[in-house]
């Protein structure tokens, strides 16, 4: 077990313990949850730690929007077959709280060679297979946006779905 964040690159990270229903996270005022006490925690690459011809039977992510991050720095063991399965939380508002974009996220697993299936969302009128149009990608992330927050717990912070993908 390492006692580290992951990411893309090396270094630090500032994060903050929770004080609503969230886990820790990194940023400080994440979509109206304000933080408590803030730690710093070393940040590595996957591909850092685990060797490339390491088999890994399931990778999961559940990075509250960083999955992209966390992918990039595992790329070289994603993308020689080493990862059977890859399994994440693709929450756009998260995804796009993060700085990045949720359909290159979705560009990304594809091009490592892996398909995407959905097991779990809050909609249920989605085919659940994901193909390499990206238009396709966009639709996915539109759909799921479409989910308009609200006061509820489960659906304060917009629509979201688990994904679970393999080549």
């Amino acid at each position: 077990m390492f006692n580290t964040a992951v990411s893309d690159y090396r270094g630090s990270i500032q994060f903050y313990d929770s004080v609503g229903p969230m886990n820790s996270v990194v940023n400080q005022d994440f979509h109206g949850y304000k933080q408590g006490k803030q730690i710093t925690v070393p940040v590595v690459r996957i591909d850092d730690i685990i060797s490339p011809d390491t088999k890994v039977f399931l990778l999961k992510t559940d990075t509250q929007g960083n999955e992209l991050g966390v992918l990039r720095g595992a790329k070289e063991l994603l993308s020689n077959g080493s990862v059977q399965y890859l399994q994440l939380e693709f929450w756009p508002a998260a995804i796009r709280s993060a700085g990045e974009d949720p359909v290159e996220l979705l560009n990304f697993i594809y091009n490592i060679g892996m398909d995407c299936y959905e097991v779990f969302s809050k909609r249920k009128d989605w085919t659940s297979h994901f193909d390499s149009n990206t238009a396709g990608f966009q639709e996915y992330v539109d759909w799921l946006e479409e989910i308009k927050p609200d006061k509820s717990k489960e659906l304060a912070l917009g629509g979201w779905s688990e994904l679970v993908c393999w080549a």
